[in-house]
């Protein structure tokens, strides 16, 4: 008989939960100043989180002084985080005019920009 017209035995099916839903390892803080904003970043920068970061500068906006997003703290960056870094790079030079900077940048997280090409796109400091 063709498994396909067979009559299902819904006896023998099993239900699959549905996947969790996934948990951010992202943690974003803004530290507002009179001469900058700072964006401290803390955990994985990824495909799962990278929304994380996009939303919080989408409600920082529009930035009226210079931009710094603190790397220090973050442990793991993909190629979404990447984009991420570069959606908020193009909402500050829209808003301000002034490229972006990035401090606390680690060899690994350096090393991305420089394959990328996105070294020439922030300050890196």
């Amino acid at each position: 008989m063709d498994p396909l017209t067979a009559p299902l035995d819904y006896r023998q099916l099993r239900l699959v939960p549905p996947p969790a839903p996934a948990v951010t390892t992202l943690q974003v803080e803004v530290r507002n100043s009179v001469d900058a904003t700072t964006v401290v970043l803390r955990g994985d920068l990824d495909m799962e989180s990278h929304v994380v970061l996009t939303g919080a500068i989408d409600l920082l906006r529009p930035f009226r002084a210079e931009v710094v997003i603190d790397l220090t703290e973050l442990e793991f960056l993909d190629s979404s985080g990447l984009r991420a870094l570069y959606h908020v790079h193009e909402a500050v030079l829209d808003d301000t005019g002034q490229k972006m900077t990035l401090v606390g940048c680690r060899s690994g997280a350096r090393q991305l920009f420089e394959v990328s090409g996105l070294d020439a796109a922030f300050r890196i400091a």
